[in-house]
């Protein structure tokens, strides 16, 4: 569960605030557009409620920890664990095949990757159609096929929570709508919580429910 309570966000030497008194609720298990146009604050507001960033004031309860309570390390630890990220730059090794991307997560927390792990990410990059490309670096991959090893990545340690910020914001059409597939065969089949920002109405739609931004405060 994830629960906003009265966010706000201001930056810069005025304070110039961005989000203004958010609340909100989201249950395990959702499938989540948050959506608005350019300047609204949805990316920002991502960034709070996925622990990377923290709000000038209001709280957010992600599982048991309050970001405003919980120490770094804990939420940290809780971050690396529980926590799923992808970007709408991928943010691939450029030096890493596919595999060794999809495996870094694991580094982290374990210098030899064991063959159990090994599997999984191959698993991952099968069920993405990149069975082919395990030993491929990113320069000689596509951007469809780059941002699918970057969910295969996000999904190596089993997240309870994606947090997606314009999956398909560089993508084509066709791919696009095969990053939004998977995220939808994943939150299904895992029930994995799904959060994402899109400026795109079709992909919006295919959530649960939107959460509308305008301005810094729910539309």
């Amino acid at each position: 569960m994830i629960l906003v309570n009265k966010v706000c966000k201001s930056f810069g030497l005025f304070q110039q605030k961005v989000l203004h008194d958010v609340s909100f609720r989201i249950e395990d298990g959702e499938f989540v557009s948050l959506t608005g146009r350019s300047g609204s604050g949805k990316s920002t507001l991502l960034y709070i409620i996925s622990t990377l960033d923290l709000p000038t004031s209001g709280e957010i309860i992600i599982d048991q920890y309050h970001t405003s309570k919980s120490s770094s390390d804990a939420i940290h630890h809780f971050r690396n664990q529980q926590v799923g990220f992808v970007f709408q730059f991928h943010y691939l090794l450029p030096e890493l095949t596919a595999l060794e991307n999809v495996l870094m997560p694991l580094r982290k927390f374990q210098s030899v990757i064991v063959n159990e792990k090994l599997e999984l990410a191959k698993i991952l990059l099968n069920t993405f159609n990149l069975e082919e490309k395990y030993h491929r670096y990113p320069g000689q991959l596509s951007g469809g096929e780059q941002q699918r090893v970057a969910i295969a990545r996000a999904l190596i340690m089993k997240p309870k929570y994606i947090f997606a910020d314009e999956p398909t914001g560089n993508l084509d059409s066709t791919n696009g709508k095969v990053v939004m597939d998977i995220f939808r065969k994943v939150n299904r089949e895992d029930k994995t919580t799904i959060v994402f920002v899109t400026h795109d109405e079709e992909f919006a739609l295919m959530a649960d429910r939107q959460i509308k931004l305008a301005d810094g405060s729910l539309a």
